[in-house]
């Protein structure tokens, strides 16, 4: 979860960028250092969990008040180059579907069923 907190408001930091100035540099996130510096084992999950639902809030209300060129602003990833706000988002919605499959998956090979709370739409 502490994961999911920081590079959550990694990817706000790099949104607001992206929002805010023209063509920002946007640095990548070395997740491995993070882990293993940031101590993640050691952060309560509860204060993770409020973190990320409190960013998401946030960049919620943000995005919302963006016009639809906003969209099309972008900056340049220090490994992944242009990267446009729509982009940004889409990664970062992504991200988090990832990790609640995994950890869906792997509660369930616990035998510790976890029902998720919302469904995954079929493309």
């Amino acid at each position: 979860m502490a994961h999911l907190a920081d590079s959550d408001l990694v990817a706000a930091n790099r949104m607001k960028w992206v929002i805010a100035e023209d063509e920002p540099g946007l640095l990548n996130m070395e997740e491995t250092a993070w882990v293993k510096r940031l101590r993640y084992q050691e952060m309560p999950v509860e204060e993770a969990v409020n973190l990320f639902v409190a960013n998401r809030h946030w960049m919620t209300r943000l995005l919302r008040g963006c016009a639809e060129q906003d969209f099309a602003r972008a900056g340049h990833h220090s490994q992944r180059g242009r990267v446009t706000l729509a982009e940004l988002v889409t990664t970062y919605v992504n991200h988090l579907d990832h990790h609640l499959k995994f950890l869906y998956a792997k509660r369930a090979s616990l035998g510790v069923s976890l029902q998720p709370r919302y469904s995954y739409p079929t493309l």
